[in-house]
């Protein structure tokens, strides 16, 4: 028998493969992750707990700021702040949550103790560049139904 989405939570949409920086790591290293392949990278503070991410907006915003924003640690960098929400958050929960943050993206999923999990990805739902693209975003979420 199918869970209800009332009843399911965050567990089984969750990435959990997203490179994890520290806040001391340097923006190099974020920079290197990003050549890598990656679209972002977490950044976590000394107890695990994500402050932000860093991807491709970071790196055009701090290249503005000059050539030592390179030596950077990325606790001193803006980075993208993100909306966190609990894995054992529920799944129909996390759906309203999802409706009152327009333009909301993404989202970091922490443990109880606020630690950091790992990634939601919302795509969108409306046509980007095709309909084929629109297809495969309602798809996945309606998967997420029984």
């Amino acid at each position: 028998m199918m869970e209800s989405v009332a009843e399911r939570d965050l567990t089984q949409i969750v990435r959990q493969t997203v490179p994890v920086l520290g806040v001391t790591d340097g923006v190099g290293d974020a920079i290197c992750r990003l050549r890598q392949g990656w679209d972002c990278a977490v950044v976590v503070d000394g107890q695990q707990r994500p402050v932000g991410i860093f991807d491709g907006g970071c790196l055009l915003t701090g290249i503005g700021q000059g050539a030592d924003f390179l030596e950077q640690p990325l606790g001193a960098v803006p980075l993208r702040v993100l909306p966190m929400v609990r894995l054992r958050t529920g799944l129909e929960t996390f759906i309203r949550q999802m409706s009152g943050a327009d333009g909301v993206d993404r989202w970091l999923v922490v443990d109880d103790e606020g630690g950091f999990v790992g990634l939601v990805e919302v795509l969108p739902l409306r046509p980007a560049t095709s309909g084929e693209q629109y297809l495969f975003a309602l798809y996945a979420l309606l998967e997420q139904f029984p």
